[in-house]
């Protein structure tokens, strides 16, 4: 049984830790050491398909995912892995909303692990957990062949279902009571996730998670990145009850 009141903090990273998606990891990924004339190529020529994934991801999170990962097929994993560091210092870290590092830090300032869960691949979340400190990252792996990536996921697609599915084998491992923990998530890819645990709190959500949490009465919480805050209306966001 878990133990009362030991509870740990759940969140989602594209969209609620900070303003990335797992497209702009591709694009540095397949982009690197191009000139910008190259890459202004590149990104042209890749306008069309990204269009397309929009309308995808729109529809179905997990089958986005399972599509949008076949774009590294045969990329060496040991190439992709040596760029985590650059990729996590030059998309994410500018991208991290402030609000964001203030609640890890809450959680962490109370004793209660951070998690972060994540459709992004395990590769690539890696440099952005130990900056964070948090103490796990449930997330996407590729199938490796031969060398390679195949393009394939390891497993389930780590949205919907499966993002509480691995919550909770995480806790009941380490003994965490998750009515005493908190998720935070911005789409419904995270429902499930928040609905998990006893302190849900919907950051930057899109419509539909939005009717969801007014519906609830779950916080609502707006997250910026603060080159993009308007000085006059910044606010800082209500602290969430542990």
């Amino acid at each position: 049984m878990p133990m009362p009141g030991r509870g740990a903090a759940f969140f989602d990273a594209d969209g609620t830790l900070m303003q990335t998606h797992i497209g702009m990891y591709f694009m540095h990924l397949a982009t690197h050491g191009m000139s910008p004339w190259r890459r202004g190529l590149w990104i042209a020529a890749a306008a069309p398909r990204a269009l397309g994934y929009l309308f995808l991801d729109q529809i179905n999170r997990g089958q986005f995912n399972r599509v949008f990962y076949q774009n590294y097929r045969r990329i060496t994993p040991a190439a992709a892995r040596a760029q985590a560091e650059e990729i996590c210092a030059e998309v994410m870290v500018p991208r991290l909303f402030p609000a964001a590092l203030e609640r890890v830090a809450e959680h962490r300032g109370r004793g209660e692990p951070v998690v972060i869960v994540t459709g992004s691949l395990d590769f690539l979340m890696a440099p952005l957990a130990r900056r964070l400190g948090a103490a796990a990252v449930l997330s996407a792996v590729l199938a490796e062949e031969d060398g390679r990536y195949t393009g394939d996921l390891q497993g389930a697609p780590v949205s919907g279902p499966e993002k509480a599915r691995l919550a909770r084998a995480w806790a009941r491992e380490r003994v965490i009571d998750l009515e005493a923990s908190t998720a935070y998530g911005d789409s419904t890819a995270d429902l499930e996730l928040l609905r998990l645990v006893g302190n849900p709190v919907a950051v930057n959500p899109s419509p539909k998670l939005r009717r969801v949490a007014e519906a609830a009465g779950w916080p609502i919480e707006r997250w910026q990145v603060e080159s993009l805050r308007a000085p006059s209306t910044a606010r800082r966001p209500g602290r969430v009850s542990p």
